[in-house]
Order: structure tokens, then sequence, then C-alpha cells
């Protein structure tokens, strides 16, 4: 009696299932690949692994370990962001691949300055005061995402505030006019 044939038995599977021994090998080798890829696939996401989200950042020293939780980094950040006008800490992610730190600083911009001379001037101060003033051995790499930008308004045309109020209005003085007009 072949494998199939006591699995199906054991499972009281119905006599209409019971199949030729090539549909068998055929149905066992489809199974058995599948959960070889499946394993396989497992293995390498685990090996690639690629960043994962982390809870804070440890740093290793002589005499034992340091722990500095993610709302550490976030207060730690937004004081460094206080120095630059016009930018304000919306959010922050942390996120480690290996001994590898992420910052992910989710910004609002309000400045005029351009953005890639913003970005520059930020990801240098928070890498070196993050290697001076938390301990890490490893530069930590520092990604900026714009969550909001409102860089004023330009000489003649009206703030964003201003159009959003005007087209608020606009629709019901346009009707008045429509009525006095008909009257």
């Amino acid at each position: 009696m072949s494998f199939y044939q006591r699995f199906a038995g054991a499972w009281r599977m119905p006599q209409w299932l019971h199949v030729d021994e090539s549909f068998q090998d055929g149905f066992f080798a489809g199974v058995a690949l599948f959960l070889v890829l499946f394993l396989l696939l497992l293995l390498v996401k685990r090996l690639v692994g690629g960043s994962k989200s982390a809870h804070g950042v440890t740093v290793k020293g002589p005499m034992g370990k340091l722990f500095v939780t993610t709302n550490a980094v976030r207060e730690f950040v937004a004081r460094i962001l206080e120095d630059f006008d016009g930018l304000r800490l919306r959010g922050l992610k942390l996120r480690t691949s290996g001994n590898r730190v992420t910052l992910i600083l989710e910004v609002g911009v309000t400045s005029g300055e351009g953005l890639p001379a913003l970005r520059d001037a930020v990801q240098g101060r928070v890498i070196s005061e993050a290697e001076e003033k938390l301990g890490l051995v490893q530069p930590p790499k520092v990604d900026l995402r714009v969550r909001s930008l409102n860089l004023g308004h330009r000489e003649g045309l009206p703030a964003r505030d201003e159009v959003l109020v005007s087209s608020r209005i606009a629709p019901a003085l346009s009707e008045e006019s429509d009525e006095h007009a008909t009257n």
C-alpha cells in the first residue's frame, strides 16, 4: 500500500478520490517542490533581510550597552532642527539593518531656502551630532521626507490661506450678484 493510499485511508477520503500511482507521484512531487521553494524563499528573505523597524538604537561600549529609545532620538533630532529656520520635525522612523542605523525624518518646510541645500545641511548636522552625542560608531544614514511644503507666496500672488478663503467666498458673491441682476 502506497503512502497516498494510507493517507487517503487515514483521513477517510471517499473512494472516488483514490487515483492511480502516476497522479500520486506527481501530487507529492508538487507538494514537496512547493515546500522546498517556500522554505528557500523564507531563508533568502531572512538572509537578505533589508531594514527592520526598530524601537531604539543600541550603542555598545567597553562596560556595557546603552539603549536610546526612538522617542529619545525624536527629541534629540527635534532639538537639532530648532536651529534651522522654517523646518519642523513632524515624525521620525528608525530602521536598522545589521549595524547600520537609518533615521527617516518627516519634516515640514516653510523656509525659502532650496531643498537640496537644506537636506545637505540637516543631514550633515544630524550625522555629526549623532556620532558625537549618542556615541554611534558608524554614522547613521539620514533620509528626509517632506510632508508639508509652504514656501510662502511670491510677490503679486495671494498667500495659500487667501486663496482658500477667496474660493469659498467667490461662489456666494456670484449668487448674490445674479439675484440682484434678475430683480
